[in-house]
């Protein structure tokens, strides 16, 4: 007895000095000031309170980049010559937060798998693309400045880290589903009360909150609006695959309603179509066909719950032509696929250059994109695209592309395996695959893996899907002699 509580003394000691040490660290990089002093043992105590807790951990890398704050909406110092945001920062002491709290507890069980293997390769090859576009004569800072959303990658580490049993997943779904249902009420207001209020803390990016020119329409894209995306998937699932008790299926549904409503003001078409197919390759793929009934529930809630609500409001300005025009190719093709054909176009041309190891970050492959400063028409550069895999390809080569293919085919696969077992738990493998096959399908049209709070939901169903694989089917695949024991 004594021994033990002495070791478990040793490691709280060890927790706490290391802790205070990295938060010191991180104050004084974050400050380089006279608040330094302030700073510091604020950051070191919030670290400390992070790494007690998985949830925590998890609750500041959601609430710092996929909530009611955009994750870019406040800098906070200096580094150097960049500034970091509270959502880069949120991350990474949420990250270190998690890495202490792993070191702390020995007991924390973790397995390496695929995806951590492909997310390590995928993070090489963003540090390679520095080489390249040092190699094409990109200054290091703008290189920087070019890919500094990649820093949210590091969520997929402390996911990890911080989801290791079952009652942690579940209070994931939890806080999850809170926050969305929190979201989408948010998103309603800011839809009646328009530009004049803001229910959303964006910064200088109103872009994400601004009318349309049809009938004066809200458009509202929230910092939520992937993470209601992957909720609704995760909801969906929790009905078709039969989530266990009643209020855990009333739960669902209201969270359901909630992220159909945030996507519906977004405006955002390809997200009806990413969660349909997501829903449809799963259910084939699972071969669960009595399922098929309970997603005719889950459409018709959404159809009951998201879009009647809103007819009242919306149907006079336009916003169901809109969600209808999907249909309407010829529409598309002269509006807004006419964008991303133009950008696919100089991104093939410039991948034909160098079609192995790309050009690198801030490299220019030829779009421009026009503004309008104090009466002048600026055309400056267009560093990003759409089309998320031409963006790897020509960003971090052929290299980075394979390992994002590989890392999302990875996730879809571990979650159809478990929602075949039939377990109770295989609600949360179907909704990983839908989720996962929904964001790989948006990600032709969508910027899913340039934005930080798009690239924290994605790390965060990654995450859930190798530890929900581990923990079901990795367990029967090491108990069968001559399998691989870590996949």
């Amino acid at each position: 007895m004594g021994a033990v509580m002495g070791g478990q003394m040793r490691s709280r000691w060890f927790m706490f000095a290391t802790t205070f040490l990295l938060a010191l660290m991180v104050g004084v990089a974050i400050a380089r000031g006279p608040m330094v002093i302030a700073l510091a043992p604020i950051a070191a105590i919030v670290t400390v309170a992070l790494a007690m807790s998985d949830v925590a951990v998890l609750s500041v890398i959601l609430l710092s980049t996929s909530f009611l704050v955009h994750p870019y909406a406040f800098r906070i110092g200096e580094l150097g010559s960049v500034s970091p945001s509270i959502g880069e920062v949120g991350v990474v002491v949420a990250t270190a937060a998690a890495v202490l709290s792993t070191i702390s507890r020995p007991r924390k069980r973790l397995r390496l798998g695929t995806n951590d293997l492909l997310i390590a390769l995928l993070m090489l090859t963003i540090i390679f693309g520095f080489v390249r576009a040092q190699y094409f004569g990109v200054n290091l800072r703008y290189a920087v400045l070019a890919a500094r959303s990649n820093v949210f990658f590091m969520a997929y580490f402390a996911v990890r880290l911080s989801v290791t049993d079952r009652t942690t997943v579940l209070r994931l779904a939890r806080l999850v589903g809170g926050l969305v249902i929190i979201a989408s009420v948010a998103s309603v207001g800011q839809a009646y009360a328009g530009e004049s209020a803001r229910f959303f803390l964006v910064g200088n990016l109103p872009e994400f909150l601004r009318s349309e020119t049809a009938g004066q329409l809200m458009r509202v894209r929230p910092p939520s609006l992937t993470l209601s995306y992957v909720a609704s998937c995760f909801a969906a699932s929790a009905l078709a695959f039969g989530v266990k008790g009643g209020r855990s299926r009333t739960f669902a549904a209201i969270v359901l309603c909630a992220g159909m409503a945030t996507i519906a003001l977004s405006l955002n078409r390809n997200m009806f179509l990413g969660l349909g197919a997501g829903l449809l390759l799963t259910l084939a793929s699972t071969r669960d066909w009595r399922a098929t009934t309970r997603v005719v529930s889950s459409l018709g809630a959404i159809l009951i719950g998201a879009v009647a609500p809103l007819w009242a409001y919306f149907s006079g300005v336009g916003w169901f032509s809109r969600i209808l025009s999907i249909g309407d190719y010829a529409s598309l093709a002269s509006g807004t696929l006419a964008d991303r054909f133009y950008e696919n176009g100089l991104a093939l041309a410039a991948i034909q250059a160098s079609p192995v190891l790309g050009i690198g970050w801030g490299v220019d492959y030829g779009a421009r994109y026009v503004t309008s400063v104090e009466g002048f028409v600026v055309s400056d550069p267009r560093l990003w695209i759409h089309n998320q895999y031409l963006g790897l390809w020509l960003r971090i080569g052929l290299l980075g592309l394979l390992s994002m293919l590989l890392l999302l085919a990875s996730g879809v696969r571990q979650g159809v395996d478990v929602a075949r077992l039939r377990c109770q738990d295989s609600w949360i493998g179907a909704g990983a695959a839908v989720a996962l096959i929904a964001l790989a399908s948006s990600a032709l049209v969508g910027m899913y893996f340039s934005y930080g709070e798009s690239i924290v939901p994605l790390c965060l169903v990654l995450g859930v899907a190798q530890f929900v694989w581990h923990e079901y089917v990795g367990v029967r695949v090491a108990e069968v002699p001559g399998e691989l024991h870590a996949v």
